[in-house]
């Protein structure tokens, strides 16, 4: 039997976790969902005994019970706890806080509303005894109104006191006062992870493209098709969807879809619960292609080529039409010399990988530079920048649009349509410092809100990185006049940073940077995203452990791990049939044109008759 604070840590531990770092958590658990969690604990109980045992921690923790016993409040405990609370360690109501969120998940085919919640509440509550005359006759509006700042609570320890190091928990703010306060248990419901974790296959079926940018109304349009053949939507959570613009929960919906989208990486898997036990099937993977812009101004033309761009990793076989795809770095692959198209598809039917090039309208171009390719190079991106020169390539029936726009509302604007090579119908403009954008043109919508990252670095883990290669800041949506300034945690001290090159939306670290120490990224004339959030540099000197024979494992005459005393055996792992060239991690300026050689190599001694293994080291 557990006690309520260990109930507590319990529920805690399945939702706010290390493995969760920087990733959204949907705060939703079934019953059935923590009875199963809780049966490792709870050997040879019934589920209604595990059951049994939460209630009686909610109702009366650890205490024992007689007709005299008085039971504690759903209302007044949490509070008592949260106010005990020392704002640090794992906050102790969460318990009570997914308690009010199980009763919602019972009825999912009901409509979801801010007038039937309590319903459901005070329904589920005195089934179990949770509520009585003796505490409260039911929960409404406004006594739910006292506890509704214990989530608010938790999503401030989840991202500042955590800094997203175990999970980010993120409300929804809603605008309707009728939805303030049951929004938030309702916003964690509507959309259960059953229907999450089913959003991939949708992307796919929609011919959605990861590494893109969407509209609002364009992942609407695909839930209201998509919604209940593969997300098993029921139609009040569609009828929801439909209402988007007008309804708080619909908004909620498109807000976790788009979520979801950014962390997708292409593949996708369909779930079959046909069966007793549900089975997954991989998909296919789908993949964006870039274009890629080489100019040549004294020549006065331009040359097209593309690179492909996969969170995933890259097939070891993976060709498109004959094609070798080989990744470079950051996930896209090296150049592929294609002729000019307006939109494309390549498929590689034995690795089921699919890469599209959309057609668009207008493409927004950055220089690889800041992508750590070569500078000759400008390459696709969806995202318009005031700081640094870019490239626009649209189509003609746009042209007069981007001329107005582009001598109207940029610092610096030229028309570059005459470089030789340029395709019929398409015109090229170069820009600087952009101050409006074009509403009607999704992609040149200029960002108010600015966002602070750091880049170029080896991430070491969740927002630490090693001090090989110092990370940058990046201020996403720059105007590239903010005065940017490092501060260590606890320490009033700034340090202010200097600027990569004057035309540039990245800031340099100082040298002397305090290893192993928590600091934040801030600016004393606006706050802006990710200000609040805690980096960390650490030492990667001494950190490569010497290798351990003892730790190694023991293999038979047939490479195969074994406990056994054996007259013929050896320790280590079988790396027979490694391609030499593979075993080089950077890629040479010059390289030989013929194949490697093992002249010359003597060939060692083996002390044991079935010691063919290969040691090998990358640097």
């Amino acid at each position: 039997m557990m006690t309520y604070l260990e109930w507590n840590e319990h529920i805690a531990k399945l939702f706010f976790k290390k493995e969760n770092a920087g990733k959204n958590i949907l705060f939703y658990l079934t019953k059935q969902d923590l009875i199963k969690y809780s049966k490792p604990f709870f050997s040879g109980l019934h589920d209604d005994e595990i059951w049994n045992d939460f209630i009686y921690a909610i109702i009366f923790d650890d205490r024992p019970t007689n007709s005299l016993t008085k039971q504690y409040s759903p209302l007044t405990k949490p509070l008592s706890l949260w106010r005990a609370w020392n704002s640090v360690d794992t906050p102790p109501f969460i318990a009570y806080l997914i308690l009010y969120i199980i009763p919602l998940t019972e009825t999912y085919e009901e409509h979801f509303n801010a007038t039937n919640y309590y319903g459901k509440i005070n329904v589920f509550f005195k089934k179990y005894g949770i509520l009585n005359g003796l505490t409260e006759h039911s929960i409404g509006t406004v006594n739910f109104q006292t506890i509704s700042h214990l989530w608010n609570a938790l999503e401030e320890w989840s991202i500042i006191t955590k800094n997203c190091d175990l999970g980010i928990f993120e409300l929804k703010k809603f605008g309707n006062e009728n939805w303030v306060h049951v929004g938030k248990p309702l916003s964690q419901c509507v959309f259960p992870p059953r229907a999450i974790k089913r959003l991939p296959e949708l992307f796919l079926h929609a011919g959605i493209i990861p590494d893109s940018t969407y509209q609002p109304t364009e992942f609407k349009k695909y839930l209201l098709q998509y919604g209940s053949s593969i997300l098993l939507l029921p139609n009040s959570v569609i009828d929801i969807i439909r209402k988007y613009e007008t309804h708080d929960l619909g908004q909620s919906i498109i807000e976790t879809t788009i979520k979801a989208y950014k962390n997708w990486t292409g593949e996708s898997h369909s779930v079959d619960e046909t069966d007793e036990t549900a089975r997954t099937k991989r998909n296919e993977i789908s993949s964006r292609i870039f274009l890629q812009l080489q100019l040549f101004s004294n020549e006065g033309r331009i040359e097209f080529s593309y690179r492909m761009k996969s969170a995933n990793e890259f097939a070891e076989d993976l060709s498109f039409n004959g094609i070798e795809i080989r990744e470079e770095k950051l996930g896209y692959s090296k150049t592929l010399n294609l002729p000019f198209k307006e939109s494309f598809q390549l498929k590689d039917d034995f690795n089921k990988w699919v890469a599209k090039f959309p057609d668009k309208d207008v493409r927004l171009f950055i220089s690889a530079g800041s992508l750590q390719f070569s500078t000759d190079y400008w390459i696709e991106t969806d995202t318009l920048t005031k700081a640094n020169w870019m490239y626009l390539l649209c189509k003609n029936s746009l042209r007069e649009k981007i001329l107005s726009w582009g001598k109207n509302q940029c610092t610096k604007f030229e028309d570059e349509t005459d470089l030789e090579n340029m395709p019929d119908g398409i015109s090229l403009f170069r820009f600087l410092n952009p101050r409006e954008g074009i509403d009607e043109i999704p992609v040149l919508t200029i960002i108010k809100e600015k966002f602070v990252q750091l880049t170029s670095a080896l991430e070491f883990d969740f927002r630490t990185f090693t001090n090989d290669f110092l990370p940058e800041v990046e201020i996403l949506n720059s105007d590239g006049a903010e005065k940017i300034y490092l501060q260590y945690k606890n320490n009033e001290e700034k340090y202010f940073l200097k600027k990569k090159n004057s035309n540039s939306n990245r800031w340099l670290l100082p040298e002397e940077l305090s290893l192993f120490s928590d600091f934040n990224i801030r600016t004393d004339e606006e706050k802006f995203a990710g200000n609040e959030t805690t980096y960390k540099v650490v030492s990667a000197n001494g950190a490569a452990l010497l290798l351990d024979g003892t730790k190694l494992p023991k293999r038979n005459s047939f490479g195969r791990t074994t406990d056994q005393n054996l007259s013929q055996y050896s320790y280590g792992s079988n790396t027979v049939g490694i391609n030499l060239m593979k075993q080089i991690p950077y890629q040479q300026l010059f390289k030989g044109i013929r194949d490697d050689s093992n002249k010359g190599i003597t060939p060692p001694i083996y002390t044991h008759s079935e010691e063919i293994f290969f040691f090998h080291s990358s640097l």
